[in-house]
Order: C-alpha cells, then sequence, then structure tokens
C-alpha cells in the first residue's frame, strides 16, 4: 500500500510540475519574463542568501546526522534526526541546527514571497507600460 501512495504522489508531482511548464510558456510573452538582470539588486541578494543557506543546511545536517527540528530531547540528551536514524549530539549544536531550521523556512518564504510579489508588480507594469 506504501508503494501505491508514493507512486501516486509522483505521478502527481510530474504531472503538476509538467502542467505549471506547459501552462506558463503558453501564456506568458516574451515581455512576461522575469530574467536575473532585470530583479532589483536586494531581490538577488535575498536569493543568494536563500540559496546559501539551503547548501549549508543540507552540508551540516549531512555531516553531523540530521536536524534538531526532526530530533529531540531526552533525560537532558539531545538528537538529531535524519530518516529515522537519531544522532546524539550537544546541547549547543542541537540549539543552532534548531534555529538554523527556523531560519532557513523564513529565507525561502521571504524569497518566494518577495519574488512573487515583483513578478506580479513586473508583469503588471511590463503590460500597462505606456510608450
Amino acid at each position: 500500500m506504501a508503494m501505491q501512495f508514493q507512486r501516486a504522489c509522483h505521478d502527481t508531482l510530474l504531472w503538476l510540475i509538467s502542467f505549471s511548464l506547459d501552462g506558463s510558456m503558453r501564456t506568458t510573452g516574451a515581455s512576461d519574463r522575469l530574467t536575473w538582470r532585470d530583479m532589483p539588486r536586494w531581490l538577488q541578494i535575498l536569493a543568494v542568501i536563500a540559496v546559501v543557506n539551503f547548501v549549508v543546511y543540507v552540508i551540516v545536517a549531512g555531516t553531523h546526522g540530521g536536524d534538531a527540528w526532526n530530533g529531540h530531547i531526552q533525560d537532558g540528551r539531545y538528537f538529531v534526526a535524519s530518516h529515522g536514524r537519531y544522532t546524539e549530539v550537544s546541547r549547543g549544536f542541537w540549539t543552532y541546527s534548531y534555529y538554523h531550521t527556523i531560519f532557513l523556512w523564513v529565507t525561502h518564504l521571504s524569497a518566494m514571497a518577495a519574488l512573487a510579489v515583483y513578478y506580479v508588480y513586473y508583469v503588471y507594469a511590463s503590460r500597462y507600460r505606456t510608450v
């Protein structure tokens, strides 16, 4: 049963990606495409921070056995977890990992929201620009 669920999710995800890409290719014109150079400097910096933060998060979590968000504290011992495997770590590292996970969500949601708002503004401005 678990395999069927994974298969259904996998098929749905592929369909959603292809549908999203296909729909955007048909409905957007050349003036609607936002490139890296079109974005303001603050948005570029925010995007770079989000990407660098993600890379650091993956490296740190991968080398230390997981993250605190999935781990737990038991009898004064601190554990990080990844894919059901727990690794004991120091209190300082557990605290760092916990807040890094929160910061990861903050940077990614901020970058995605800012990009979406800017893109809507960019498309709106390009469509109604007076020549």
